[in-house]
């Protein structure tokens, strides 16, 4: 990504917050702006900020088997990531985050939200059968028949 002058260094992100689902589900302004908080007091400037799903977690994380995902994306120097990457560790409210770099100016990115269905033309994949409806071929185990034989 070119950086100009007018954003002095500073690099696109998109990050994947998940939140405490109870903690957002009482006072979701609050926990929403405290996340807002945390980037902006490390000069993020936010291009993109909004409630992405509530979802039951795979696995239980700090004690959590629920958690709301709040998905952003923002302009921030890459001196800035650690100490945010620090601040969300010491966190009560954020369970995890995924932080990445984007390559792209924000304009050219497609977001993705929960229930959306790929185009025909997208490079979408999901679910076992890449989300197209179409199982992918399965290649045989080496205890069947046509996989490579060991000679005993």
């Amino acid at each position: 990504m070119e950086t100009s002058e007018a954003d002095n260094g500073k690099r696109l992100y998109e990050g994947m917050f998940i939140l405490k689902a109870s903690s957002a589900g009482k006072d979701w302004a609050k926990v929403s702006g405290d996340v807002r908080k945390l980037l902006e007091s490390h000069n993020a400037e936010i291009v993109l900020f909004e409630k992405w799903d509530e979802r039951k977690l795979a696995y239980e994380i700090k004690k959590q088997n629920k958690g709301v995902y709040l998905l952003s994306f923002f302009k921030m120097n890459p001196s800035e990531v650690s100490p945010v990457k620090r601040e969300v560790e010491l966190s009560g409210i954020i369970l995890r985050m995924l932080l990445l770099k984007c390559d792209r100016p924000f304009e050219k990115i497609t977001i993705r939200r929960p229930g959306d269905t790929p185009e025909e033309d997208s490079d979408f994949r999901g679910g076992p059968d890449g989300g197209d409806g179409h199982r992918r071929p399965r290649f045989p185990r080496e205890d069947e028949g046509d996989g490579p034989r060991r000679d005993a």
